[in-house]
C-alpha cells in the first residue's frame, strides 16, 4: 500500500462544495497550524450579506474514523482534541465525509453531544444529519446556542422586556 492517500483532501473538498453550493456561505481552509480545527464556516444571510456568525469545523474522511451502528456513527477521540474544541471562541461541529457514498454528516461537538469514556469520549453521528441546504438552520442554532451558553459561563444574563400595547 503506497503513502498517499486522497482520502483527507476529498473530505475537504466536499465540505467546501456544500458550503458553498448547498449553504450559500463562506469556507475558510484553516492552512497553518491546524491544531484541531481544518475550517471556519461564516454562514451568510439570503441577501447574501455575511452575517459573522462562524462555525469552527474538523472534517474527518473515510469510514475507517467511525464505528457504524444501524442509524448513526460513533467518533472516538482524544480527551486533549475535545478539551480544545470545548474550549474554543467558536462552536465547533465534526463533520463526516463518507466518499465511498459520497454523504457528508455532521453534528455539534458540545457537553450535550459528547460522552466521556474510560479512555477518551464518543459522540454519535446521525446518518439521517447530512449537511446539505436543509443544515442552514440548525447550523444557525448551533451559533445561538453557542453564544447564550457564553453568556451563562459568564455569569451574564440578558433579560428581554415584551410591551404589548
Amino acid at each position: 500500500m503506497g503513502r498517499y492517500s486522497k482520502t483527507e483532501r476529498l473530505g475537504i473538498n466536499a465540505v467546501e462544495q456544500i458550503v458553498l453550493n448547498d449553504l450559500e456561505s463562506i469556507f475558510r481552509e484553516q492552512l497553518v497550524n491546524d491544531m484541531g480545527i481544518d475550517a471556519q464556516i461564516e454562514l451568510v444571510n439570503g441577501d447574501k450579506n455575511p452575517t459573522g456568525k462562524l462555525i469552527a469545523v474538523q472534517i474527518k474522511s473515510g469510514a475507517s474514523h467511525f464505528r457504524g451502528k444501524a442509524d448513526n456513527f460513533l467518533y472516538h477521540g482524544k480527551n486533549v482534541h475535545l478539551d480544545y474544541w470545548l474550549n474554543h471562541s467558536l462552536p465547533v461541529i465534526l463533520v463526516v465525509h463518507l466518499p465511498e457514498s459520497g454523504k457528508t454528516l455532521w453534528t455539534p461537538v458540545n457537553e450535550e453531544t459528547v460522552e466521556r469514556t474510560k479512555k477518551g469520549w464518543k459522540v454519535s453521528i446521525s446518518k439521517k444529519q447530512e449537511l446539505d441546504k436543509s443544515s442552514r438552520q440548525s447550523l444557525e442554532s448551533v451559533v445561538e446556542n453557542f453564544l447564550a451558553q457564553q453568556l451563562l459561563k459568564k455569569g451574564s444574563f440578558v433579560e428581554f422586556t415584551v410591551i404589548l400595547s
